[in-house]
Protein backbone atom coordinates (compact mmCIF):
# COMPACT_ATOMS: atom_id res chain seq x y z
CA UNK A 1 0.00 0.00 0.00
CA UNK A 2 2.80 2.36 0.92
CA UNK A 3 4.57 1.35 -2.27
CA UNK A 4 1.45 2.14 -4.33
CA UNK A 5 1.18 5.58 -2.73
CA UNK A 6 4.80 6.27 -3.61
CA UNK A 7 4.14 5.26 -7.21
CA UNK A 8 1.09 7.59 -7.42
CA UNK A 9 3.01 10.44 -5.79
CA UNK A 10 5.87 9.91 -8.22
CA UNK A 11 3.43 9.85 -11.15
CA UNK A 12 1.86 13.14 -10.00
CA UNK A 13 5.28 14.73 -9.83
CA UNK A 14 6.09 13.55 -13.33
CA UNK A 15 2.79 14.93 -14.67
CA UNK A 16 3.35 18.28 -13.00
CA UNK A 17 6.85 18.30 -14.46
CA UNK A 18 5.46 17.53 -17.91
CA UNK A 19 2.92 20.35 -17.63
CA UNK A 20 5.59 22.80 -16.56
CA UNK A 21 7.89 21.62 -19.34
CA UNK A 22 5.16 21.93 -22.00
CA UNK A 23 4.16 25.38 -20.70
CA UNK A 24 7.77 26.49 -20.72
CA UNK A 25 8.32 25.20 -24.25
CA UNK A 26 5.06 26.83 -25.46
CA UNK A 27 5.97 30.11 -23.83
CA UNK A 28 9.45 29.86 -25.36
CA UNK A 29 8.02 29.33 -28.85
CA UNK A 30 5.50 32.13 -28.37
CA UNK A 31 8.30 34.46 -27.36
CA UNK A 32 10.42 33.35 -30.30
CA UNK A 33 7.44 33.73 -32.69
CA UNK A 34 6.64 37.18 -31.30
CA UNK A 35 10.27 38.18 -31.73
CA UNK A 36 10.21 36.94 -35.32
CA UNK A 37 6.99 38.91 -35.99
CA UNK A 38 8.54 42.04 -34.49
CA UNK A 39 11.69 41.64 -36.58
CA UNK A 40 9.65 41.05 -39.74
CA UNK A 41 7.18 43.82 -38.96
CA UNK A 42 4.19 41.46 -38.88
CA UNK A 43 1.22 42.31 -36.64
CA UNK A 44 0.65 39.64 -33.97
CA UNK A 45 -3.00 40.72 -33.53
CA UNK A 46 -3.61 40.33 -37.24
CA UNK A 47 -2.11 36.87 -37.13
CA UNK A 48 -4.42 35.94 -34.27
CA UNK A 49 -7.38 37.50 -36.11
CA UNK A 50 -6.60 35.51 -39.22
CA UNK A 51 -6.49 32.24 -37.27
CA UNK A 52 -9.64 32.89 -35.24
CA UNK A 53 -11.60 34.15 -38.25
CA UNK A 54 -10.55 31.36 -40.59
CA UNK A 55 -9.12 33.90 -43.08
CA UNK A 56 -8.89 32.46 -46.58
CA UNK A 57 -7.74 35.24 -48.89
CA UNK A 58 -6.87 33.80 -52.36
CA UNK A 59 -3.17 33.98 -52.94
CA UNK A 60 -0.76 33.39 -55.77
CA UNK A 61 1.57 30.69 -54.49
CA UNK A 62 -0.50 30.18 -51.34
CA UNK A 63 1.53 32.45 -49.05
CA UNK A 64 0.78 35.69 -47.24
CA UNK A 65 3.47 38.34 -47.41
CA UNK A 66 4.12 40.98 -44.72
CA UNK A 67 2.06 43.63 -46.50
CA UNK A 68 -0.95 41.31 -46.69
CA UNK A 69 -0.72 40.38 -43.00
CA UNK A 70 -0.65 44.04 -42.03
CA UNK A 71 -3.64 44.90 -44.23
CA UNK A 72 -5.96 42.27 -42.85
CA UNK A 73 -8.29 44.81 -41.17
CA UNK A 74 -8.83 46.55 -44.51
CA UNK A 75 -9.41 43.26 -46.30
CA UNK A 76 -11.80 41.62 -43.83
CA UNK A 77 -15.49 41.36 -44.59
CA UNK A 78 -17.78 40.66 -41.63
CA UNK A 79 -18.58 36.96 -41.61
CA UNK A 80 -22.17 37.55 -40.52
CA UNK A 81 -23.22 38.55 -44.05
CA UNK A 82 -25.72 41.02 -42.59
CA UNK A 83 -26.01 44.79 -42.80
CA UNK A 84 -22.77 45.17 -40.86
CA UNK A 85 -20.77 43.56 -43.69
CA UNK A 86 -18.49 46.13 -45.26
CA UNK A 87 -15.07 46.75 -46.74
CA UNK A 88 -13.01 49.77 -45.85
CA UNK A 89 -9.69 51.25 -46.84
CA UNK A 90 -7.98 51.15 -50.24
CA UNK A 91 -8.39 47.87 -52.08
CA UNK A 92 -5.27 47.21 -54.16
CA UNK A 93 -5.80 44.98 -57.18
CA UNK A 94 -2.44 44.47 -58.81
CA UNK A 95 -1.40 48.07 -58.27
CA UNK A 96 -4.79 49.48 -59.35
CA UNK A 97 -6.27 51.31 -56.37
CA UNK A 98 -10.07 51.26 -56.38
CA UNK A 99 -10.15 54.79 -54.91
CA UNK A 100 -8.44 56.05 -58.06
CA UNK A 101 -9.27 53.27 -60.48
CA UNK A 102 -8.07 53.61 -64.04
CA UNK A 103 -9.93 52.19 -67.01
CA UNK A 104 -10.16 48.39 -66.74
CA UNK A 105 -7.75 46.41 -68.91
CA UNK A 106 -8.57 42.75 -68.35
CA UNK A 107 -11.98 41.15 -68.65
CA UNK A 108 -12.27 40.67 -64.88
CA UNK A 109 -10.86 44.07 -63.85
CA UNK A 110 -13.04 46.24 -61.61
CA UNK A 111 -14.52 49.48 -62.93
CA UNK A 112 -16.02 52.52 -61.23
CA UNK A 113 -19.60 53.62 -61.83
CA UNK A 114 -18.22 56.82 -63.40
CA UNK A 115 -16.31 54.76 -65.97
CA UNK A 116 -19.40 52.68 -66.76
CA UNK A 117 -21.69 55.74 -67.05
CA UNK A 118 -19.21 57.49 -69.34
CA UNK A 119 -18.79 54.38 -71.49
CA UNK A 120 -22.54 53.92 -71.87
CA UNK A 121 -23.05 57.60 -72.71
CA UNK A 122 -20.41 57.41 -75.45
CA UNK A 123 -21.45 54.06 -76.86
CA UNK A 124 -23.87 55.48 -79.38
CA UNK A 125 -26.89 54.43 -77.33
CA UNK A 126 -29.45 56.82 -78.78
CA UNK A 127 -29.21 60.57 -79.09
CA UNK A 128 -30.45 63.32 -81.37
CA UNK A 129 -28.99 65.25 -84.30
CA UNK A 130 -29.38 68.72 -85.74
CA UNK A 131 -27.87 70.88 -88.47
CA UNK A 132 -25.72 73.80 -87.45
CA UNK A 133 -26.79 76.22 -90.20
CA UNK A 134 -24.18 78.93 -90.77
CA UNK A 135 -21.10 77.05 -89.55
CA UNK A 136 -19.08 74.03 -90.71
CA UNK A 137 -18.37 72.74 -87.21
CA UNK A 138 -20.34 71.50 -84.21
CA UNK A 139 -20.77 72.93 -80.69
CA UNK A 140 -18.89 71.57 -77.69
CA UNK A 141 -20.47 68.39 -76.32
CA UNK A 142 -21.63 67.16 -79.73
CA UNK A 143 -20.10 64.94 -82.41
CA UNK A 144 -19.71 66.17 -85.98
CA UNK A 145 -21.08 63.61 -88.43
CA UNK A 146 -20.20 65.62 -91.51
CA UNK A 147 -19.96 69.18 -92.80
CA UNK A 148 -20.66 70.92 -96.09
CA UNK A 149 -22.70 73.76 -97.57
CA UNK A 150 -26.41 74.53 -97.78
CA UNK A 151 -28.12 74.12 -101.17
CA UNK A 152 -31.64 75.17 -102.18
CA UNK A 153 -33.80 76.26 -105.10
CA UNK A 154 -32.62 79.32 -107.06
CA UNK A 155 -34.41 82.50 -106.09
CA UNK A 156 -36.18 82.93 -109.45
CA UNK A 157 -36.73 79.23 -110.25
CA UNK A 158 -40.47 78.42 -110.28
CA UNK A 159 -39.90 74.64 -110.24
CA UNK A 160 -38.40 72.22 -107.79
CA UNK A 161 -38.65 71.51 -104.06
CA UNK A 162 -38.56 74.07 -101.29
CA UNK A 163 -36.21 71.93 -99.16
CA UNK A 164 -32.77 73.20 -98.29
CA UNK A 165 -30.12 70.49 -97.81
CA UNK A 166 -26.79 70.32 -96.01
CA UNK A 167 -24.71 68.44 -98.57
CA UNK A 168 -21.21 67.05 -98.06
CA UNK A 169 -18.85 67.03 -101.03
CA UNK A 170 -16.59 64.45 -102.66
CA UNK A 171 -18.95 61.60 -103.59
CA UNK A 172 -20.90 62.51 -106.75
CA UNK A 173 -23.54 60.23 -108.24
CA UNK A 174 -24.07 59.46 -111.92
CA UNK A 175 -24.33 62.32 -114.41
CA UNK A 176 -27.74 64.08 -114.41
CA UNK A 177 -29.91 64.27 -117.56
CA UNK A 178 -32.67 66.85 -118.10
CA UNK A 179 -32.60 68.13 -114.47
CA UNK A 180 -35.87 69.28 -112.99
CA UNK A 181 -35.14 69.64 -109.26
CA UNK A 182 -32.24 72.07 -109.43
CA UNK A 183 -30.10 73.09 -106.44
CA UNK A 184 -27.96 76.18 -106.03
CA UNK A 185 -25.62 77.17 -103.19
CA UNK A 186 -27.62 78.96 -100.51
CA UNK A 187 -26.39 82.36 -99.35
CA UNK A 188 -27.52 85.26 -97.21
CA UNK A 189 -29.33 88.14 -98.89
CA UNK A 190 -28.51 91.84 -98.98
CA UNK A 191 -28.02 93.97 -95.91
CA UNK A 192 -31.26 95.61 -94.86
CA UNK A 193 -33.17 92.41 -95.46
CA UNK A 194 -31.37 90.22 -92.94
CA UNK A 195 -30.93 90.44 -89.13
CA UNK A 196 -28.25 92.84 -87.92
CA UNK A 197 -24.92 91.13 -87.29
CA UNK A 198 -25.26 88.59 -90.09
CA UNK A 199 -23.09 89.19 -93.17
CA UNK A 200 -24.64 89.75 -96.60
CA UNK A 201 -24.01 87.63 -99.68
CA UNK A 202 -22.12 84.84 -97.90
CA UNK A 203 -22.47 81.14 -98.64
CA UNK A 204 -24.06 79.22 -95.77
CA UNK A 205 -21.83 76.53 -94.31
CA UNK A 206 -23.45 73.68 -92.40
CA UNK A 207 -22.62 70.67 -90.23
CA UNK A 208 -24.67 67.71 -89.08
CA UNK A 209 -24.13 67.30 -85.32
CA UNK A 210 -24.99 64.45 -82.95
CA UNK A 211 -25.80 64.91 -79.27
CA UNK A 212 -25.23 61.39 -77.81
CA UNK A 213 -27.90 59.96 -75.50
CA UNK A 214 -29.76 63.28 -75.48
CA UNK A 215 -32.68 64.95 -77.23
CA UNK A 216 -32.83 68.28 -79.06
CA UNK A 217 -35.54 70.58 -80.33
CA UNK A 218 -35.85 73.85 -82.27
CA UNK A 219 -36.93 76.82 -80.19
CA UNK A 220 -38.62 79.42 -82.42
CA UNK A 221 -39.35 82.88 -81.03
CA UNK A 222 -36.62 82.91 -78.39
CA UNK A 223 -32.90 82.36 -77.85
CA UNK A 224 -33.76 80.69 -74.53
CA UNK A 225 -34.39 77.01 -73.85
CA UNK A 226 -36.75 75.11 -71.57
CA UNK A 227 -35.62 74.02 -68.10
CA UNK A 228 -33.11 71.19 -68.36
CA UNK A 229 -32.04 72.18 -71.88
CA UNK A 230 -29.21 74.43 -73.07
CA UNK A 231 -28.70 76.11 -76.43
CA UNK A 232 -26.33 74.28 -78.77
CA UNK A 233 -26.48 77.52 -80.76
CA UNK A 234 -28.76 80.53 -81.19
CA UNK A 235 -29.58 82.80 -84.07
CA UNK A 236 -32.43 83.95 -86.31
CA UNK A 237 -35.00 82.26 -88.50
CA UNK A 238 -34.31 82.77 -92.22
CA UNK A 239 -36.07 81.56 -95.35
CA UNK A 240 -37.10 82.56 -98.86
CA UNK A 241 -38.14 86.00 -100.02
CA UNK A 242 -41.23 87.62 -101.42
CA UNK A 243 -41.22 87.47 -105.21
CA UNK A 244 -42.77 90.47 -106.90
CA UNK A 245 -43.20 88.76 -110.27
CA UNK A 246 -45.18 85.73 -109.20
CA UNK A 247 -45.80 83.09 -106.53
CA UNK A 248 -43.88 79.90 -105.77
CA UNK A 249 -40.46 81.41 -106.35
CA UNK A 250 -37.56 81.31 -103.83
CA UNK A 251 -39.65 79.10 -101.62
CA UNK A 252 -36.80 77.96 -99.36
CA UNK A 253 -37.93 76.39 -96.10
CA UNK A 254 -37.18 78.30 -92.92
CA UNK A 255 -34.23 77.34 -90.70
CA UNK A 256 -32.51 78.61 -87.57
CA UNK A 257 -29.33 80.27 -88.85
CA UNK A 258 -26.46 80.52 -86.35
CA UNK A 259 -25.77 84.14 -85.38
CA UNK A 260 -22.11 83.13 -84.93
CA UNK A 261 -21.99 82.89 -88.71
CA UNK A 262 -18.84 81.73 -90.54
CA UNK A 263 -18.58 84.35 -93.29
CA UNK A 264 -15.36 83.14 -94.94
CA UNK A 265 -17.00 82.15 -98.27
CA UNK A 266 -18.40 84.83 -100.57
CA UNK A 267 -21.43 84.24 -102.81
CA UNK A 268 -20.38 84.72 -106.44
CA UNK A 269 -23.82 84.39 -108.00
CA UNK A 270 -27.42 84.84 -106.94
CA UNK A 271 -28.49 81.30 -106.39
CA UNK A 272 -30.58 80.14 -103.47
CA UNK A 273 -31.05 83.13 -101.18
CA UNK A 274 -31.97 83.37 -97.50
CA UNK A 275 -33.57 86.45 -96.01
CA UNK A 276 -34.64 87.28 -92.48
CA UNK A 277 -38.03 85.89 -91.47
CA UNK A 278 -40.41 88.27 -89.72
CA UNK A 279 -43.96 88.23 -88.47
CA UNK A 280 -45.54 90.59 -90.98
CA UNK A 281 -48.86 90.90 -89.14
CA UNK A 282 -49.79 89.87 -85.62
CA UNK A 283 -53.52 90.27 -86.40
CA UNK A 284 -55.34 89.77 -83.08
CA UNK A 285 -52.31 88.23 -81.26
CA UNK A 286 -50.80 91.19 -79.37
CA UNK A 287 -48.26 88.96 -77.61
CA UNK A 288 -46.38 88.75 -80.92
CA UNK A 289 -44.46 91.69 -82.37
CA UNK A 290 -45.05 92.47 -86.03
CA UNK A 291 -42.15 93.62 -88.17
CA UNK A 292 -39.43 91.96 -86.01
CA UNK A 293 -37.00 89.23 -87.02
CA UNK A 294 -37.68 85.93 -85.21
CA UNK A 295 -35.09 84.63 -82.75
CA UNK A 296 -34.37 80.91 -82.50
CA UNK A 297 -32.19 78.32 -80.80
CA UNK A 298 -31.38 74.65 -81.10
CA UNK A 299 -31.78 73.28 -77.56
CA UNK A 300 -30.40 69.99 -76.20
CA UNK A 301 -30.49 68.42 -72.75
Amino acid sequence: MIFLKKIIKHSDSVNRLKVKLISSISLFFILILSLVFVLLGVSVSNFAQAISSNYSKPLVGGQLDVGEWNNLPADFVARSGGAASSMSGPLDMGGRNINNLAAPVGGNDAATRQYVDTSVAGAGSGGDNFVNWGRGDCPVGTTQLYSGYAFGTKWDEPNGSGDVMCIQSGDAGPAATSPRDKLWPAATGQAGFIPAGLPESKEIKCALCLKPSKSCYNSYGSNSCATGFTAAYSGYVMGGTVNVSGSGVNKNERYCINSNFDSTTNSATWGSVFYGTEIYSNSDLPAYTAGAYIKCSVCCN
